[in-house]
């Protein structure tokens, strides 16, 4: 029975578990963990109030938990204790099938390897030579009882041939100034040095020449040699040169500092925290994402560092332009100087080098993000502006180009199986690998899409005003749409528009109206802003479009005159729009100018991305009411309000006191 608690195999894993003597749930990071029992499980989530509290486990603990009953899978600690709770209340907390299976087929294996490697362990056992003399020994253990009683008996009379490899060394231990070898007041002690002399003394006649040896002996671990004595020697070649760092070590928020970006927006760069990048290990690929001042967007490293710098691509939006918004790709590296610490560069970013240092979060290392939504993002970018390859560098003069050719990477392939990464060589300067000279020489893909409508009178729309039936009508047509199945979500973007009525009267504006959609992913709620001629707004739809269909979509809007300096917003403000096909809208707006203000328009290629986050669309709605009637007090609610959220007159307030209240003065 003993000899079954001792693991001689290496641990074999499988599906999430490890067996090494016992089934490890593994709940990732290495935290491996057994199986609890019901009877453990009931004493940590349902203890006794008289009993002692057991010390409550790391969270970890719980995860693998939830895996060795098959419960459905959190990070969350508490998540993961309310689902045992619930299985232990609910009679459910099993051991599935499958993993009873699992564990039965690991334990056969586990237990032949055992028992093959116990026996290869016993057959390199040591000689036989060096057990027997301790068993000679230990067989002539009475010897020295005999000696201990008559210590001086045994000085005087020399003693047969056996005896005397035990008799000598108090001799020489007298010609080094010893009187008293072996005092006759403890004999223990002779017993002691009597059994240990035999293995130290082998060495025949000078007792200088073994001390030589010895000290020999102790200088040979710094050769190298098979053994206990390449470990040493190991470690301190492994401390000379620098460990590559796992993925896994990398994850986390690392917040940024970049001067370039901090002489350029001064604004945007001193808000806390607001220069920041992501780093989140997906197997054997390494996402990350960047938010450096107007620049945000994603890129995917390459797991093989080179001189120590892990090299990456970039896509992304950049926003520094509030007039025209930019997708942009480019390359980058960056170095992790410690296990907190990094530094890098992307390159032609805003300047041809934007470098940047930064330090990851305190705490446990986490990324908001998944995994899949940086391979959304990345995919996106590449299907709406037709990135492969190596992206373009625009080097100025005096710089020079970063070396690299291209080679098939596996961290892309599933992504796409042939697309290319950088790989960096060293290469002459000024001379570019000839893959790069083959995409140079490639002509360019121009987007159809991407280029604004002209204005053609002739192929206008003919102005559509729905029945008021229909009017507040969100929901889908009769007729089913046949992008009913695509993701609504895309209709987040930067659309160019046409807008007659605008048009018309400005003619500075003809080709140049844009419209952005930002739709929230947690509700269907979808907002927008415009800049057409003279009118600047912010559109709200609430709720908005659940699918793509040629159903009308009410909508309010607010906006401002800059001619007039007027603010328009509330009882009238209103319109519609559709949505009839992923990258077309036509809409609607009545009471903006003149009665009813036709448009239509195509979204530009790019990401699901506008370049304004949500806070500055809800911002923007707030400023108009808070303009003409001050901030809303804090006891104000939206049930005695004079406009509810939509900015429509609330008929549940009390019209009369409410615009005498607003109005006053």
């Amino acid at each position: 029975m003993a000899e079954s608690t001792f693991n001689f195999a290496p641990p074999i894993e499988r599906a999430g578990f490890v067996y090494h003597g016992q089934l490890f749930a593994d709940a990732g990071n290495l935290n491996r963990h057994p199986r609890a029992s019901k009877d453990e499980l009931n004493e940590l989530l349902r203890p006794e109030k008289a009993a002692k509290k057991p010390k409550d486990p790391v969270g970890h603990w719980y995860v693998a938990q939830l895996k060795h009953y098959g419960l459905p899978h959190t990070k969350d600690k508490n998540a993961a204790k309310i689902r045992l709770l619930d299985a232990l209340n609910t009679n459910k907390l099993k051991v599935p099938a499958d993993l009873k299976n699992l564990e039965t087929t690991l334990k056969k294996e586990y237990d032949a390897a055992n028992r093959k490697a116990k026996a290869d362990l016993m057959a390199k056992a040591p000689e036989p030579d060096t057990t027997t003399p301790a068993k000679r020994r230990k067989h002539k253990s009475p010897a020295p009882d005999t000696m201990a009683a008559a210590p001086e008996n045994k000085r005087k009379g020399k003693p047969p041939a056996p005896d005397t490899p035990t008799a000598t060394p108090p001799k020489k231990r007298k010609r080094n100034g010893e009187e008293d070898a072996v005092p006759a007041a403890q004999p223990a002690a002779v017993k002691k040095t009597k059994q240990a002399e035999p293995a130290r003394k082998k060495e025949p006649a000078k007792r200088k020449e073994p001390a030589k040896k010895e000290l020999a002996t102790k200088k040979t671990p710094t050769t190298p040699r098979s053994g206990d004595g390449a470990a040493p020697q190991s470690k301190s070649a492994a401390s000379s040169t620098p460990k590559k760092p796992a993925l896994g070590d990398m994850k986390g928020l690392y917040y940024l500092t970049a001067p370039v970006i901090a002489d350029k927006w001064p604004t945007l760069a001193a808000a806390p925290k607001s220069l920041k990048m992501l780093l989140c290990p997906d197997g054997e690929k390494l996402w990350g994402s960047y938010t450096l001042g107007p620049f945000n967007g994603v890129f995917l490293v390459d797991k093989d560092p080179h001189d120590g710098s892990f090299h990456f691509v970039w896509r992304g939006t950049d926003t520094s332009d509030p007039a025209k918004l930019k997708f942009a790709t480019g390359l980058g590296d960056m170095r992790f100087l410690n296990a907190k610490q990094i530094e890098g560069t992307f390159y032609n970013l805003h300047d041809y080098r934007t470098t940047f240092e930064g330090k990851v979060q305190a705490g446990a290392r986490q990324c908001p993000r998944d995994a899949l939504s940086f391979a959304i993002e990345w995919d996106d970018y590449r299907q709406a502006n037709g990135w492969f390859g190596r992206p373009g560098i625009k080097v100025p003069e005096g710089e020079r180009l970063p070396s690299g050719n291209f080679a098939k990477s596996s961290t892309l392939a599933a992504l796409k199986a042939n697309e290319p990464r950088y790989f960096p060589v060293d290469s002459p300067e000024g001379t570019p690998p000839k893959e790069e000279q083959k995409i140079k020489d490639e002509p360019d893909v121009q987007e159809p899409d991407a280029q604004p409508l002209s204005v053609n009178t002739n192929a206008r729309r003919t102005s559509y005003i729905p029945s008021t039936d229909a009017f507040y009508n969100n929901s889908p047509s009769a007729a089913p749409s046949r992008y009913a199945s695509a993701d609504i979500g895309q209709i987040t973007g930067v659309y160019d528009v046409q807008c007659p009525a605008i048009e018309d009267d400005f003619l500075e504006s003809q080709n140049n109206l844009k419209l952005l959609l930002c739709r929230e992913t947690r509700s269907s709620k979808v907002w927008g802003c415009f800049a057409w001629g003279p009118y600047y707004g912010v559109i709200q739809m609430n709720p908005g479009p659940a699918n793509y269909s040629p159903a009308s979509v009410t909508l309010g809007w607010r906006a401002r005159d800059k001619d007039g300096g007027g603010i328009r917003f509330g009882r009238g403000c209103h319109g519609e729009m559709e949505f009839p096909e992923p990258g077309s809208i036509q809409g609607r707006l009545f009471g903006l100018h003149g009665g009813v203000m036709e448009f239509w328009g195509q979204r530009r290629p790019g990401p699901k991305n506008c370049g304004h986050p949500l806070s500055e669309f809800q911002q923007e709605w707030s400023s108009y009411r808070s303009e003409v009637y001050g901030p809303r007090e804090a006891s104000e609610s939206f049930g005695d309000a004079l406009y509810d959220r939509n900015g429509n007159l609330n008929p549940r307030g009390h019209y009369a006191s409410l615009l005498e209240r607003n109005h006053r003065g």
